[in-house]
């Protein structure tokens, strides 16, 4: 994709990464038989599909972290029983475009590649902006 396309660089690498990591853990695919959602999901409705079969996701996408407390519910609550959940939210449509659940091990795995990552790009955790 060209520069000035709609989709930062940074935001196609994180999409390829999350897609990633669930291989990269070993992620296993079992979930309780009375889990609301399946372990990673990716919700496209409503997005141009480009060249490639590429979704084309807004710059203004984040990525946040919430717990699943049941019954489609979440929480920003760190401390909340539940399961953690990686989500890519696309704030403009107030709708989250990929979901991910993880175990604790998975979720410490996953902060320490990408602290090494952004270590080894020069940016502490303190000087990148926000």
């Amino acid at each position: 994709m060209a520069k000035g396309d709609g989709m930062s660089r940074r935001l196609r690498t994180l999409l390829v990464v999350s897609a990633l990591v669930p291989l990269a853990l070993g992620c296993s695919r079992n979930r309780p038989e009375s889990a609301d959602y399946v372990k990673h999901q990716l919700a496209l409705t409503g997005y141009k599909i480009g060249a490639h079969r590429l979704v084309e996701l807004p710059d203004a996408c984040r990525w946040i972290v919430m717990k699943h407390v049941g019954q489609r519910k979440f929480t920003k609550d760190a401390h909340a029983k539940g399961e953690i959940c990686l989500i890519l939210e696309d704030h403009q449509r107030h709708f989250w475009s990929v979901m991910s659940f993880l175990t604790a091990d998975e979720a410490r795995e996953l902060s320490r590649q990408l602290s090494e990552m952004a270590e080894a790009a020069g940016e502490s955790p303190k000087q990148q902006k926000r």
